[in-house]
This record gives structure tokens, C-alpha cells and sequence, in this order.
């Protein structure tokens, strides 16, 4: 099938992966086709498409980095006190959130957050 999508040449592919990139940016293929799922979200091919040289970049496709960023750190080191968070793409169009957050001893605080 044909494809926009051209896989780097700096970087040497298992002939598995060539097929996989192929089958996941074919544009002769249904653009609705669901093809990577997580627990909370379903991505289609249409998705995946705008990863694509001279794309903008789909929402989802940030969103999904995010969460994946965020899961990464939480898993990295749960006992060093801190949490990073990435935030979704969702939270943009999101009215001022509260959240309470502790220091993990006796404090406190209440963050508003205002996403502009």
C-alpha cells in the first residue's frame, strides 16, 4: 500500500518493523481501523497518521505521550516524595482545578490551577 509516512534512515529496522510501520500508515486501509488501545483511550490509523512528516500532531497523540510520561515517573521512583505529572491535552479547555497536594510529612496546600 501506499504511505506519507518514511521511516528514518539513520536507524536500522528489523524487517518486522518495516511491515508494522507499513500496515499502520497505509492510507489504502480504513483511517477508522482502532489500532493501539490503553485503558482509558482507542487510537485509530487517522490518528497515527498525523506522526507523519508535514502533520500537525494530534491531540491524542500528545495526550497519549503525556499519560505514558507521567505512568513512567510514577513507576520510576514512588519513594522519592516528588510526583510529575504531564498533563493531557483534554485540560485545556478545563475551567480553574483545585487539587490538594501534601509534602508527605504534616503540610498541606491548595493549588489552583488556571491552564491558559
Amino acid at each position: 500500500g501506499t504511505t506519507r509516512f518514511k521511516l528514518p534512515q539513520t536507524v536500522s529496522y528489523s524487517e518486522e518493523d518495516v511491515k508494522l510501520a507499513h500496515y499502520i500508515f497505509a492510507e489504502d486501509l480504513p483511517p477508522d481501523e482502532p489500532l493501539v488501545q490503553t485503558m482509558m483511550e482507542v487510537y485509530s490509523r487517522k490518528t497515527l497518521w498525523s506522526l507523519c512528516p508535514d502533520s500537525c500532531v494530534h491531540a491524542d497523540v500528545i495526550t497519549a505521550l503525556a499519560c505514558h510520561l507521567t505512568l513512567d515517573e510514577l513507576w520510576r521512583d514512588a519513594d522519592r516524595g516528588k510526583r510529575v505529572c504531564f498533563l493531557p491535552t483534554e485540560f485545556q479547555v478545563c475551567l480553574p482545578m483545585q487539587d490538594t497536594m501534601d509534602d508527605g510529612g504534616i503540610h498541606w496546600f491548595l493549588a489552583i490551577i488556571l491552564v491558559d
